[in-house]
């Protein structure tokens, strides 16, 4: 049919032709060869298929010869799928089940406070030492679910690497084009991880291992390290790329929730091992200086009030045995007291207490000599101790328990110094002294019975108003030269950076401005419009042939 309207078309031209001379006349629109040809439907401007696009983009690139349809296929791992459903379902938790993550927060917070509660009921407090195994607990579970991912990505990405080796460069797959400020933010979040990595490994060291564990020492911490500076890395970077594709209602739910979790994950596993690793021994020396300062003061303070209260004291004690000898002479002498003079039971009485107040001088005078001596050894043992805090690093961890031992001699020393006061030994003679009673007055002078009652009467009244203001000066004394010693305790090296955060602050900012600074970047870059930013990179990514987003490419 096609064939018979062309040719009756050719023989009207030529009639045409024939009839015209020279001239070429066009055929009679009456004819019936027009009839014959059938109208054509309209067809639609030809485009060029993506792949070709992708093939003409290609060539731009590299030159002809190297079409992405000459191209062999994406190489692919036995790990590929098991990694693609784990980002498809993290981006199906972080986007649509944000709720998910709140309850597994609240069950968290339910079940410490379920602990707390029953370890009240049960007269146990709920303490540092059980919320940290509660956290070192979770750590672990985290860590295990991360190394797990980890190594399926390594080893991914190495079956891909080794195989991508052995592709010529030009059959490679087109990269995605990816903005300077998020190629910045990524270069910035991994030096910020591989750093806060590093510090966690000491971190880790100084909490929990001592240098004589051997390879645990080393390799248990490293692993801590790596799995920290991974978690910090994976889940800043996912947080931006998330922010960058999600809508109002979702920005909210990743900065409100998601975000606050991540962060305080962040914290926890990273940000204080972090300063433990940085300014964890600065601490912990502060801690033992600050202790070793207090006991030199309170050795100081107590050195001074002994010193007064043994200048004191001697003399005390040495006038009220003059002062009872003297009495005990005149009254063998002249009989001041009973009138009689010679040896009697008033002035044996008044021997025997010359005798004891000399002895109270002579004990607190050898006292006192033993005393400054022990004070003179606890001031140098103090001293090495000091020196020995100037030590950094491995030194100082590797002489921690060997200082802490001396800090608690040093203490118990100057309490038993402390105890053994010298006010308790003259307060408790002078209680002796009241209670000593003359003989009975007739037993030397008969004829005198009655009127040495009388005497003996007097002499006890007045040897026990004397005896009362020896021990009101006593308890005057004990009040102003009153010394406490501080109780020194070794403090937990996590105790320690929160207590002492003013002395090592720098390494706070430090470990803050690297773990929690990319989310600062993530909030600057969730006010700031994007919609420009994301088209042209649908449209590079459509030139390219590698879609932005695997749903679109799986919708296609």
């Amino acid at each position: 049919m096609a064939n018979d309207s062309s040719g009756s078309g050719q023989e009207a031209a030529s009639r045409a032709f024939e009839a015209s001379g020279d001239r070429f006349l066009p055929p009679d629109p009456s004819s019936t060869s027009r009839e014959r040809i059938p109208p054509r439907a309209p067809v639609a401007p030809p485009r060029q298929p993506a792949a070709d696009e992708a093939a003409a983009y290609d060539e731009d690139r590299t030159g002809p010869g190297t079409a992405r349809a000459d191209t062999l296929p994406p190489l692919d791992s036995p790990f590929r799928a098991l990694g693609e459903v784990f980002g498809r379902s993290l981006s199906y938790v972080l986007t649509t089940h944000q709720g998910f993550a709140t309850g597994v927060l609240i069950l968290f917070l339910l079940g410490v406070l379920s602990l707390q509660v029953v370890g009240l009921r049960r007269g146990h407090s709920f303490g540092a030492d059980e919320a940290w195994g509660l956290v070192i607990a979770g750590y672990g579970a985290l860590g295990v679910v991360l190394a797990s991912v980890v190594g399926l990505i390594v080893l991914h990405w190495l079956t891909v690497w080794l195989g991508g080796t052995l592709r010529p460069r030009a059959a490679k797959k087109p990269r995605r084009h990816t903005p300077m400020g998020e190629k910045l933010f990524h270069v910035i979040t991994f030096l910020a991880s591989v750093w806060t990595g590093y510090t966690s490994c000491y971190g880790f060291q100084i909490v929990f291992f001592s240098p004589d564990e051997g390879w645990r020492y080393w390799v248990v911490p490293a692993l801590a390290g790596v799995i920290g500076a991974g978690f910090v890395f994976t889940f800043w970077t996912t947080l931006l790329e998330r922010m960058e594709m999600a809508n109002l209602w979702q920005k909210t739910v990743l900065l409100g929730i998601i975000a606050p979790i991540g962060a305080a994950i962040i914290f926890g596993m990273s940000t204080a091992t972090s300063v433990l690793g940085v300014g964890g021994d600065a601490a912990n020396t502060y801690h033992l200086r600050v202790s070793a300062d207090a006991l030199q003061q309170s050795l100081n303070e107590l050195r001074q009030a002994r010193v007064g209260q043994y200048d004191r004291l001697v003399p005390i004690a040495r006038q009220m045995s003059d002062r009872f000898e003297r009495l005990a002479v005149q009254e063998e002498t002249h009989g001041t007291l009973t009138s009689a003079a010679g040896a009697g039971s008033v002035s044996v009485f008044l021997r025997d207490l010359s005798q004891v107040a000399g002895g109270i001088a002579d004990h607190i005078e050898q006292t006192r000599t033993a005393e400054t001596q022990e004070i003179r050894d606890i001031n140098e043992s103090l001293r090495r101790l000091r020196e020995a805090l100037a030590d950094r690093g491995d030194v100082l961890r590797a002489n921690y328990e060997t200082l802490i031992r001396d800090l608690n001699s040093v203490q118990s020393r100057i309490g038993s110094v402390a105890a053994t006061s010298p006010l308790d030994y003259f307060s408790f003679q002078i209680a002796t002294m009241r209670d000593m009673r003359p003989l009975s007055a007739d037993s030397i002078n008969r004829g005198f019975a009655v009127s040495q009652r009388e005497v003996v009467t007097n002499l006890q009244n007045d040897k026990n108003t004397l005896l009362d203001e020896i021990a009101a000066s006593l308890k005057a004394m004990g009040d102003q030269g009153q010394v406490v010693v501080p109780p020194f305790a070794p403090m937990h090296d996590l105790e320690a950076i929160l207590v002492y955060w003013k002395q090592i602050w720098l390494s706070w900012a430090i470990a803050i401005a690297t773990d929690m600074g990319p989310l600062l970047w993530i909030l600057v870059a969730a006010v700031m419009p994007t919609g420009s930013y994301l088209v042209k990179a649908h449209q590079e990514e459509d030139r390219a042939g590698f879609p932005f987003l695997e749903e679109e490419a799986i919708q296609d």
